[in-house]
């Protein structure tokens, strides 16, 4: 199975072409079955009407307030086949901690189940156009998986490095610093990745240092306060979205808001990156 989904990476890469433009969207913390996340999946459809949008990375605590029990949970109809199905856009997940309260392998096991949920292991590359994507599980980064994202990030020849896990590596929100187990490969992504990617703390966020960090865990839970600092670009406590435009030649990213209004946008050259 794992073979087939790498294959099917190298396809869609191949498909792209090394100089394809490549759009995604992208949050964190979305899974409480209510409104809130109803809405902001309603707002990524009218934003995806116009604008490209590849795949939708969600970036864990997909299943609140404790996972799901089987790949037959309830919970798969309420929080991602209702509010995501009607996007048309494949979702490539990462775990949360609240994930991790139920059946984590629940997860990576609906892949074989569903057409759209695309999670092949717990921790997973893939390539599309000029983008390496490393996919992480924050909450349980043991030896293996750091060793396995350096010989990536070090070995990458895509043009742009994106790495996304649920818990921030830089924030001013609630949860503040990051896990021990991620500031030990702090150095590894600020040398070799473009973005790092997040959720868990529930607001919007970019922090500009040697790589670009974006929190982004306002997919659907009740947004939570945020303090900015000199490096921070943009923080806000609002629901919405992220949104990724890149190309060989610049990347650019988009923080929506829930009622569908751009709150921040920032282009980046490549030749800025890393």
């Amino acid at each position: 199975m794992i073979l087939v989904l790498l294959l099917t990476g190298q396809l869609l890469a191949a498909e792209l072409g090394a100089d394809a433009e490549v759009g995604f969207v992208f949050f964190g913390d979305s899974g409480t079955g209510g409104p809130a996340q109803l809405r902001v999946a309603k707002v990524v459809g009218e934003f995806c009407a116009t604008q490209r949008c590849d795949f939708l990375a969600l970036l864990g605590d997909n299943f609140m307030p404790g996972g799901v029990s089987a790949t037959d949970d309830p919970q798969w109809q309420q929080k991602v086949v209702e509010p995501y199905s009607p996007l048309g856009l494949g979702i490539r997940p990462v775990l949360g901690n609240h994930d991790h309260y139920g059946d984590p392998a629940a997860q990576v096991q609906y892949s074989e189940q569903s057409e759209m949920w695309d999670m092949p292991t717990a921790y997973y590359a893939f390539e599309l156009g000029p983008v390496a994507f490393f996919a992480l599980d924050t909450q349980i980064m043991d030896r293996q998986q750091r060793r396995w994202l350096a010989r990536g990030l070090r070995h990458s020849e895509a043009s742009w490095n994106i790495v996304y896990g649920h818990h921030p590596m830089r924030s001013g929100g609630v949860h503040g610093k990051a896990r021990r187990p991620l500031r030990r490969i702090s150095r590894l992504v600020e040398r070799h990745a473009d973005f790092y990617l997040s959720g868990h703390d529930h607001h919007q966020q970019v922090i500009q240092d040697r790589a670009t960090y974006v929190v982004m865990g306002s997919g659907g839970s009740p947004p939570r306060e945020v303090q900015g600092g000199d490096d921070t670009l943009y923080a806000a406590s609002r629901r919405g979205f992220g949104h990724l435009l890149i190309d060989e030649r610049r990347a650019v990213l988009t923080v929506m808001e829930a009622n569908g209004a751009p709150r921040f946008v920032q282009e980046y050259p490549v030749e800025d990156a890393r």
